[in-house]
């Protein structure tokens, strides 16, 4: 049984299986686990976000002399007994989580995975997003079943009140019936993206350098992506529109989605990003035989191409004659590769 307690301090209990348990809202608090509480300065704690590799050690040094346990735990604990230092002083409550990295107090990439619930995945964002032990986390990947929506995640990610500074994320399954909405705006220090999603709004990331979306959303290819040089999109037709609305500009290695990729091929080949394309991944579905043709039909506009992979396509190799033919060597292997001579 959990205890969650709200703003005006009204407390609800709600065990696993309640419907309520995963129907957290900003202004909820989970207090029955115990969180350490420890001294906080308004003009330390900006500084940690912004640049954490020049505040984090005179935090804890600042820490330190005020004898809390993260202090110690930033400073001299070993690596291999961080962990269990972390849970002893109640800076860490959950077992689940996979905590991949301390530094300096803090965790800095954690992964939630819960491969038999949604409901636990649920509850682990909920302690990423509110324990002061993640409140400077980078790197955030949750994992969830193939079969499961993984319902109110996102939404999660966008009602929190003071989002973490985070630089890479990862979410969604196959089935997701989440919506990326809100997510752009409190995260902007994104660089790396990977989501599933129902639904999505023009993303406006200028740090993005790696978007993964598994999204057929048409309000994607209005995003602005300054910075992003390697993108897979399972929709040809969203990615395809991104091309040619100018969405990602900097653009130089892509994943061609299996179903339709020839639109995108087409897109590609009447886009500026032609003249600096270096690498282009296909994936390994029949369909593809299409995109093939129509990527070997206009292959001669991509100046800079040098790669070109294939994934588990038993049939790429009826190509390998025609692209040596054109300059290309054929790597032995899978996946499939071949290389500009």
């Amino acid at each position: 049984m959990a205890v969650f307690q709200r703003g005006d301090g009204t407390t609800f209990e709600a065990g696993r299986d309640d419907p309520s348990y995963a129907k957290h809202h900003k202004a909820y608090t989970r207090i029955d686990r115990p969180v350490h509480v420890e001294p906080r300065d308004a003009t330390l704690d900006a500084a940690l976000r912004d640049d954490f590799d020049a505040t984090a050690s005179i935090y804890c040094d600042w820490l330190l002399e005020r004898g809390d346990p993260r202090g110690k735990l930033g400073t001299s604990i070993a690596p291999a007994d961080r962990d269990a230092f972390a849970r002893e002083h109640g800076l860490l409550n959950n077992d689940r989580l996979l905590v991949a990295a301390w530094d300096r107090g803090f965790v800095r990439s954690v992964e939630v995975d819960d491969p038999t619930s949604s409901a636990d995945s649920v509850d682990d964002l909920f302690e990423i997003l509110y324990h002061p032990s993640f409140r400077v986390l980078a790197v955030l990947t949750i994992t969830v079943p193939d079969y499961d929506e993984a319902p109110g995640l996102m939404r999660l990610l966008a009602d929190c009140p003071s989002p973490p500074p985070l630089t890479s994320l990862a979410i969604g399954s196959a089935l997701c019936d989440d919506d990326f909405v809100g997510l752009s705006a409190r995260y902007p220090r994104l660089e790396r993206l990977e989501f599933s999603a129902r639904r999505c709004e023009p993303l406006d990331l200028p740090r993005l350098i790696w978007l993964g979306a598994e999204c057929s959303d048409r309000s994607l290819a209005a995003s602005r992506l300054p910075a992003v040089t390697s993108m897979s999109a399972t929709d040809s037709e969203v990615a395809a529109q991104m091309i040619e609305r100018g969405a990602v500009p900097a653009l130089r290695g892509i994943l061609v989605p299996w179903r339709a990729g020839e639109r995108l091929i087409e897109a590609l080949a009447r886009s500026p990003i032609r003249d600096q394309l270096e690498s282009l991944t296909m994936g390994s579905r029949v369909d593809e035989i299409a995109a093939w043709e129509a990527l070997l039909s206009c292959l001669g506009v991509f100046s800079r191409l040098t790669t070109i992979v294939v994934h588990g396509f038993d049939r790429a190799s009826r190509w390998t004659s025609q692209l040596e033919r054109t300059g290309w060597r054929f790597e032995d292997g899978r996946p499939y590769v071949w290389r500009r001579a």
